[in-house]
């Protein structure tokens, strides 16, 4: 029997509509299995799984929580930005996802271009294939790369090709840092800054609290404990909520499986307490839906 009370959750997941293996349905069962009790699915710059996954959630007992990982901008170089909680039919951000992913169809257009240019005969098709009914990301394509035999691991496809300044490397623009807090704020959510310890984070957190920035990850798979420990003093100094998660992608990326780092609950009720629980939850059964 699982106790419920101090049972784990896991606020950081991502699922195949951005760069993961696995469905939204399969992350749930997967978060079942494992003893979760709450799950967030953040995919990169969109929430396309969240009525799959808030529908798997209700038949197995798992509290499916509304996110998102914006992809952002903070002194010309690129930072995430978890949002938690918010009004999944805002216009403002349904209309930021949908551009981004417009954004990013013509990236990979560009991308497979430069790859045909030197020889590497693959199509938007087969990419548009690998993402499924998300965004198209670098990760997809490494992916086909992969799969047609062109480099043996996502990891040299990036080392090859589509890593930064690599030979199909193809610039992407994303919203400023300052910009992404304000909007998803205004979509009644809460802001956590994604990883920051793998950022210049002496300055940027500051910055991003300056900005109106809710709360810090401090448990993530690249924080050792030190890390951790840092940041929950920060976020203690601060009155800054505090998240954490495995940061799944379904083994691509090596990092641990969904739940196997200890989230505490408490976190997520904190959470919700800030949020006031503004909007109101999903209602699956009268069909409405986030887009």
């Amino acid at each position: 029997m699982i106790d419920k009370k101090n049972a784990s959750i896991d606020l950081h997941i991502h699922s195949h509509f951005s760069d993961g293996l696995f469905s939204p349905k399969e992350i749930v069962t997967i978060a079942q299995e494992r003893g979760l009790v709450a799950i967030a699915i953040a995919d990169h710059d969109n929430f396309f799984g969240l009525i799959e996954a808030v529908q798997a959630g209700k038949d197995r007992e798992v509290q499916v929580i509304p996110a998102v990982e914006l992809s952002c901008t903070w002194k010309r170089q690129e930072v995430h930005l978890l949002g938690y909680l918010f009004n999944p039919q805002h216009p403002m951000l349904l209309n930021h996802c949908e551009q981004v992913c417009r954004q990013r169809e013509q990236r990979a257009l560009k991308i497979v271009r430069l790859l045909q240019k030197q020889g590497i005969r693959i199509g938007i098709e087969l990419v548009r294939q690998a993402s499924g009914q998300g965004c198209i990301g670098r990760p997809h394509i490494a992916q086909v790369l992969v799969d047609e035999g062109f480099v043996f691991s996502i990891q040299e496809a990036f080392e090859k090709y589509l890593g930064d300044n690599r030979s199909a490397y193809v610039e992407e623009s994303h919203i400023d840092l300052a910009a992404a807090i304000r909007l998803l704020q205004e979509a009644d959510g809460l802001t956590v800054l994604s990883h920051p310890g793998l950022y210049d984070w002496n300055e940027l957190i500051p910055y991003a609290v300056g900005k109106g920035l809710d709360g810090l990850e401090i448990v993530h798979p690249r924080h050792d404990q030190q890390q951790q420990a840092i940041f929950r003093g920060i976020a203690s100094s601060q009155g800054l909520l505090m998240s954490g998660g495995s940061d799944y992608h379904g083994q691509k990326f090596r990092e641990p499986t969904i739940g196997l780092l200890e989230v505490p609950r408490s976190w997520l009720q904190q959470m919700m307490e800030k949020a006031m629980i503004k909007q109101p939850q999903l209602d699956i059964e009268k069909g409405e839906k986030p887009f």
